[in-house]
């Protein structure tokens, strides 16, 4: 045992008084289960992938309630989703956890299950204030540390890492807690659109019916996983080369926009650019129209798989655990840095072939 876990088990030593998890017995009648809270309070990939174990769930605890505590950035995902009885907002502060705790403790839950695997400590302390000493809590194993989480969580399903996707791993958890098999097939990523947002993705690709549409998405949440405007311009160059046919929509965020105006400028009447929005649900209406989408390692990934898209991924081999990041129940091609590189250094013409590589499967040749 490090030294620094040795300082967290004496600190958590009031937590094991108060709490006292463990001595759950597998698997759960799911009769007895009449209310779940899911912890997921970080990203909005996070929460696209999260979608296969609400479906789970619903499958195997069809008349369980099931309540989940969002991040202000991912909430808007579950906006209309019958799937969910109640999105508690989260922003980090104290003033919204108190009012989280409090709403939560009035449900008096029998599952909490807490899926942020980042910041252990904090997400087991959460499940608990949340829950309360009667909810069973639950989480990833940490096989390093299972002893320590062992203060915060009654049941830690072990999962082998970067072997699937994330949206398969969490299958898992509804495998062990209720003995049963979930077949990743019968459970893809699903996120609940409206008529507004079926009308923006519309108006994105009016004009080009009949046209090879690709998605191009610029942005991504940290400054190594994007390409410069010159490597973007670059890639256009060379996508429409290939293919006359084509048009492409750039997907940017608000920091990305003026340069998504600048390189849709090449070739206006090739190329157009998604408009801004606040509600990434009518983006991941668009994606759904593509007919495959080239993007950075963030959220787009997973919201074109979500719609069905095929995609083509361009990886930093910065970030870690990119097997389980992948997109999950689609056709897809990953192109990598050499190395533990920005992806800068991953050059155009090796997304061009990935891209290729994809159609010629796509088409059978």
């Amino acid at each position: 045992m490090s030294f620094k876990d040795a300082i967290k088990r004496l600190l958590y030593l009031p937590a094991r008084l108060r709490w006292r998890r463990g001595g759950v017995q597998l698997p759960l009648d799911p009769s007895s289960v009449r209310s779940i809270l899911i912890l997921r309070y970080d990203a909005i990939g996070d929460m696209i992938v999260t979608t296969p174990l609400f479906d789970a769930l619903r499958s195997v605890v069809p008349d369980a309630a099931i309540d989940v505590v969002a991040s202000n950035r991912n909430a808007g995902l579950l906006a209309d989703d019958d799937r969910i009885r109640h999105v508690h907002v989260y922003d980090g502060s104290r003033s919204a956890f108190r009012a989280v705790r409090k709403a939560c403790r009035r449900q008096r839950y029998d599952v909490v299950i807490s899926l942020v695997m980042n910041k252990t400590t904090k997400a087991g302390l959460m499940a608990n204030r949340l829950g309360g000493s009667k909810a069973i809590t639950v989480s990833f194993e940490n096989a390093a540390r299972r002893d320590l989480y062992a203060t915060w969580f009654d049941v830690q399903v072990p999962v082998e890492r970067n072997v699937s996707a994330m949206a398969e791993m969490q299958l898992r958890i509804v495998e062990a807690l209720f003995g049963v098999r979930c077949d990743p097939a019968s459970f893809p990523m699903r996120i609940r659109l409206d008529a507004a947002n079926e009308r923006f993705a519309a108006q994105q690709v009016r004009g080009n019916e009949g046209h090879h549409t690709i998605g191009f998405n610029l942005s991504a949440g940290n400054p190594y996983r994007m390409w410069s405007e010159e490597r973007n311009a670059e890639f256009l160059t060379l996508l429409m080369a290939v293919d006359a046919d084509t048009h492409i929509v750039l997907f940017s965020d608000g920091a990305r926009r003026d340069m998504a105006l600048r390189l849709a400028s090449m070739d206006p009447s090739r190329i157009s650019c998604c408009e801004p929005t606040k509600d990434f649900r009518s983006v991941v209406a668009t994606l759904g129209r593509m007919d495959v989408v080239i993007t950075p390692d963030t959220s787009v990934v997973h919201a074109a798989a979500a719609m069905g898209t095929p995609v083509v991924v361009m990886y930093s081999l910065k970030a870690s655990f990119l097997v389980e990041w992948q997109p999950f129940g689609v056709p897809h091609r990953v192109a990598y840095t050499n190395g533990r590189e920005d992806l800068e250094t991953l050059e155009p013409a090796e997304v061009l072939q990935a891209y290729m590589e994809l159609m010629s499967v796509r088409s059978g040749r």
